[in-house]
């Protein structure tokens, strides 16, 4: 078989046809003859160009039908090279690298070959299980005999396997997410292919484009669609209830609702691929015809309260699918518990403060006036006619704006049936679904798989009620739009086609006509929301205003204040004010209850709602949160942001004050997930211990604070006061290149960027992408313009203890994308200099004490703390060269200087003055009496300095802030001896699993580097200790992993050891003790 094989190869070999396609027919021939139960299936030219592998290996079933065993790439003759490990080698061939990758993940059993070579892979690993070469293409076809045997029997074995039964939910995840990356690929190609878009796929994809997401690229498009494909066939097959060799494609389109025109087009390609897709539509469905989802899913979610497969499911198959798309659109699935307790509170709210005794259920109705004729104006601006009419609406009607895969409509559906069921017959019930239900849900969704599956899942809930829909049943106002753009006027859908006309006008009417009353829903949590110039950023100006609504925000960057989930907050703030009634109920991150950025926000929504109930259930793994009694606090998603439930109340007034804010109510939850899971599901909002936050100017705080103690706080003065100039460190956008260990290492970078090309230096230096205020080209330009030279070369303190060098010549997208010279300018060149760094994100610490402080005398990185944010004041403020006065000055307010001055009894402006000044505030900073009774006030704003008591107490402190302002500046004198020597043989490299600590007496131990050596006679309180957000003694040493470290490295380590320990003894002995009480200037 081989050797016939062989010489059919060889004749067209020495025809001198090499290519790929050429050699088919010895395929065919040698692969029927394998076995007469196997169907191979040789891909046509048309799926050959959307992804299709060169030949498939297909079983009949005893039902009837066929199952992929197995597929074959064939390379062209003597193009399959090896590694020297035996697995291919695609070092000059990336697309050959990402088809075989393709195929790899997609295929538990690939066949890979050029006809001589012959590799067999198994289980997606990449290294092939089973290898054999039976030629080698050297002046000829040199056959090798003794290898015939050992290819026959891995063929006989090949086509031996059986379907690779899929028993878990991680594989049938990873598996779906395998087939949809080869759908996703297909797909591309084949609208790449079809130039003029007049496949069924090039229509969808023209329709999509023209209204939904108008920037949507092939790519996307395809993305989105196999992702939607995949998913819905998964659907399907988990509401089957046939055997897994009966299922076909067809289910799914017979899971949709008939009243929705828009999904059954979307659908077509399933049951009616174009005929170049077909092949892997087919090989997508296979997945279901070996797996049994009911049978998998039984136990899924147990652990995590997701007990709805459909649902839930869909966030780790996207996980598996597309994690970065998961990702960026902050793709969450909410836990049972939390949307039974908002879906509660709601209903509860609609009872007790509108009156409505049967909360959701409410079938009453009220008249709106809507005017039928409303279009566009010549012009496109919005017409408004003289005359409307009024219609008759349900009251309640919900909205649940980011609805994703129908969570919360879903249990709102399940509660009003077990109320209603409980009191009526079946034929009340079909009625009050059309009539009084089905009407007043609503849902927006941007994600087509997505929408798709809310879809697919009401309609599955319905019938699950016992709902039996009447000829014409309404469709559900699920609407596949972006929540946060504005609703079109009616009239604009025109222009398109009629599935998709009808989508966009229903979504318009829900944006613009519906008095939405109830807003729920867990909005995605995204961090920096993006544009703001749009209909939502105009909305948004409300939450960049001070409180009291009529001063801009005194904030430098409101990217947080643009967070998307922030914008979605307003969005349902907008729909309960437009509606003049309402009550919102969101799950989201609970940034918002403390961030001084969120002032602004909080106002707002002080000012627009009548109550505001808000449960922290906390679990932020980012700020390190513990419960109070120092056990576990987990979080009820698998993120690491702390989330909080928040219920707002408005209703209609007459006259609505602003100055009369709302009523806030507000608890904790903390604890291990189930145990959050457990209060939720027990607890209502008429049954928790609510405590009543008082509401304070600035901020607004909508938590709870020791009033007396935030007085205190407060009195003190302010070092945003004190020191007005004042910002963030260096942001390098790319510190590989922009920090150096070594100053020389620095130079010959700088001279590459010298003498280099633009090409050349981005090989050299593997820059694949660039962002807009980071280039090359820059870096080139700076260096150019200013020489290089050792006045630009300056140290930057990068991390707590850790020096590196940049290139510092000021220039904005320079060789550093944002110096903040205005600041650091003072601290460069050499400059005799000093700064303090601190910052208001004392959240990045967590429940650890405060320990945001440190010096410098040198520029710092934007990193220098954990998380960034710190801000560097510098003490002195140098002129600019052309200045005519060239003495430097404090960069202290004049007026605080001199009270702080009178209160120190210091006497007169002075260098030494303005020294110990900078040290009290220092030891004031690292007193740990000082950290622990202002811990909460620390989290979330700047700290404030408290006065001091007398003039002794402040030389006192100042003295200790002088202290550790020279053992951080790592001054040797301060230092002194460093007992911490690094004993045992070998090469000083820190190893992969190290530095690790043990203890080797009462408080001391050693730090091991390797197996070998390690530093000893080490406290563990250095090892612990915190600045900055990070533990510098494990810091240092973790950033030098796979380093030798030289003796300077070891000395200077050593050197931060007795610093850490030193620090640790000090700030116990600074007492604030009481402020002075009498300061006439007081901020």
């Amino acid at each position: 078989m081989i050797q016939a094989f062989l010489y059919e190869f060889q004749a067209k070999y020495q025809a001198g046809d090499t290519t790929e396609h050429a050699y088919r027919t010895p395929f065919e021939t040698l692969f029927a003859s394998l076995n007469q139960d196997i169907r191979v299936i040789t891909a046509p030219e048309r799926c050959r160009k959307t992804g299709s592998p060169d030949f498939t290996f297909k079983r009949r079933q005893p039902s009837g039908s066929e199952l992929t065993i197995g597929v074959c790439e064939r390379k062209d003759i003597g193009q399959l090279r090896l590694t020297s490990d035996g697995a291919p080698d695609f070092s000059n061939d990336p697309r050959s690298q990402e088809q075989f990758h393709r195929y790899l993940e997609a295929s538990p059993n690939l066949l890979y070959t050029d006809g001589v070579k012959w590799l067999f892979f198994e289980n997606h690993n990449a290294r092939p299980a089973h290898a054999v070469e039976i030629a080698r293409v050297d002046n000829g076809i040199q056959q090798i005999p003794q290898n015939f045997s050992v290819l026959q029997a891995l063929l006989t074995d090949f086509v031996g396997q059986t379907p690779f039964p899929i028993t878990t939910s991680v594989q049938l995840a990873q598996t779906m997410a395998a087939k949809a990356k080869l759908l996703r690929f297909a797909f591309r190609n084949a609208l790449l292919e079809d130039e003029v878009l007049k496949t069924q796929l090039g229509q969808q994809f023209v329709a999509i484009r023209t209204k939904l997401i108008s920037d949507i690229t092939p790519e996307h498009f395809a993305g989105i669609y196999a992702e939607t494909i995949t998913y819905s066939l998964f659907a399907a097959r988990l509401q089957s209830e046939d055997s897994p060799e009966s299922f076909s494609r067809d289910e799914v389109c017979h899971l949709l609702p008939h009243a929705n025109p828009f999904l059954h087009n979307v659908f077509r390609l399933i049951a009616r691929p174009d005929a170049e897709l077909e092949w892997v539509v087919e090989d997508l469905v296979e997945i279901f015809l070996v797996s049994h989802p009911r049978e998998i899913m039984k136990s899924y979610g147990t652990s995590t309260a997701r007990n709805d497969p459909l649902l839930h499911f869909y966030e780790d198959f996207l996980k598996a699918y597309d994690p970065e798309t998961k990702d960026k659109l902050g793709v969450y699935y909410t836990p049972e518990p939390v949307v039974d307790f908002i879906t509660r509170a709601i209903d509860d709210v609609l009872k007790t403060d509108f009156g409505l005794k049967q909360g959701l259920v409410d079938a009453s109705r009220i008249e709106i006036e809507v005017d039928p004729q409303r279009g566009l104006d010549k012009d496109g601006s919005r017409a408004k006619t003289a005359e409307t009419v009024k219609h008759s609406v349900p009251r309640v009607q919900v909205l649940d704006p980011a609805v994703g895969t129908g969570t919360f409509l879903s249990h709102i559906i399940k509660l009003i049936a077990q109320r209603i069921q409980s009191k009526t017959d079946s034929s009340a019930w079909n009625a009050y679904v059309e009539t009084d239900l089905i009407p007043r849900l609503h849902g927006f969704e941007l994600m087509l798989a997505s929408y798709a599956m809310c879809h697919l899942k009401l309609d599955m809930e319905l019938k699950a009620t016992g709902y039996t829909p009447s000829g014409a049943p309404p469709r559900a106002s699920v609407h596949l739009t972006n929540s946060l753009e504005e609703g079109h006027p009616t009239g604009t859908e025109l222009m398109l086609k009629p599935w998709l006309a009808d989508q966009a006008l229903h979504a318009n009417r829900t944006k613009s006509e519906k008095p939405i009353i109830c807003v729920v829903g867990n909005p995605p949590y995204l961090g920096e929301g993006g544009a703001t110039e749009s209909w939502i950023g105009e909305l948004m100006e409300a939450y960049k205003k001070e409180p009291g609504g009529n001063q801009k925000l005194m904030e430098k960057n409101l990217k947080w204040v643009n967070a998307i989930e922030n914008k979605f907050i307003r969005l349902a703030q907008h729909y309960i004010e437009k509606n003049g009634e309402g009550v919102i109920g969101f799950i989201t991150p609970h940034t918002f209850l403390e961030a001084p950025t969120l002032r602004g926000m909080r106002w707002s929504l002080l000012s627009s709602f009548d109550k505001l109930y808000v449960l922290d259930l906390h679990g932020n793994s980012k700020k390190k949160e513990v419960a109070p009694d120092g056990s576990q606090d987990k979080n009820v998603f698998d993120i690491q942001q702390g989330v909080a439930i928040i219920i707002g109340v408005r209703t209609k007034k007459p006259c609505r004050d602003k100055s009369q804010l709302a009523e806030v109510y507000h608890a904790d939850l903390w604890g291990e997930r189930q145990q959050k899971f457990e209060t939720l599901w027990a607890e209502s909002l008429q049954s928790i211990n609510w405590s009543r936050p008082k509401l304070e100017a600035p901020n607004y705080y909508l938590s709870d604070r020791d009033e007396s103690l935030f007085n205190r706080f407060q009195s003190g003065f302010s070092l945003l006061d004190l020191m007005p100039v004042h910002g963030v460190g260096i942001c390098s956008k790319r510190d590989s290149i922009a920090y150096h260990e070594a100053p020389e290492s620095l130079r010959n970078t700088l001279e590459d960027f010298r003498d280099l090309t633009e090409a050349a230096l981005k090989q050299k230096y593997q820059v694949r992408k660039e962002s807009r205020d980071q280039k090359v080209a820059y870096a080139m330009a700076d260096i150019a313009q200013n020489g290089i030279s050792d006045d630009l070369i300056s140290g930057v303190s990068y991390r707590p203890f850790d020096t590196r060098y940049t290139y510092y010549s000021g220039k904005v997208r320079g060789f550093l994308a944002y110096p903040v010279d205005k600041v650091l300018k003072h601290l460069a060149g050499g400059r005799e200099n000093l700064a303090l760094i601190t910052s208001r994100q004392g959240q990045v610490v967590g429940n650890m004490s405060w320990n945001l402080a440190f010096v410098s005398n040198q520029p710092t990185d934007l990193n220098v703390f954990y998380r960034g944010g710190g801000q560097t004041f510098p003490l002195y403020l140098y002129p600019d060269k052309g200045d005519p006065d060239q003495t430097r000055r404090v960069n202290f307010d004049p007026d605080l200087y001199k009270t702080i001055r009178q209160t120190a009894g210091l006497g007169g402006a002075s260098d030494d003055a303005a020294q110990s000044i900078f040290d009290y505030i220092y030891g004031v900073l690292y007193s740990a009496e000082y950290r622990e009774t202002f811990r909460d006030f620390l989290k979330s704003d700047y700290p404030r300095i408290p006065w001091p008591g007398s003039a002794g107490q402040f030389q006192t402190i100042s003295g200790f802030g002088a202290q550790l302002r020279r053992l951080h500046l790592m001054q040797d004198k301060e230092i002194g001896d460093t007992p911490y020597p690094l004993e045992g043989d070998g090469v000083c490299l820190i190893s992969d699993g190290f530095p690790k600590f043990s203890s080797s007496a009462p408080g001391r131990g050693q730090i091991a580097i390797n197996a070998s050596q390690a530093f000893q006679n080490v406290p563990e309180t250095a090892w612990i200790f915190w600045i900055g957000g990070y533990q510098p003694a494990q810091k240092w040493l973790k950033d030098r992993k796979g380093q030798m470290l030289s003796v300077e490295d070891i000395l200077h380590y050593q050197s931060i050891l007795k610093i850490l320990e030193e620090t640790d003894r000090l700030v116990h002995q600074v007492k604030i003790g009481p402020a002075h009480e009498n300061i006439s200037c007081k901020t």
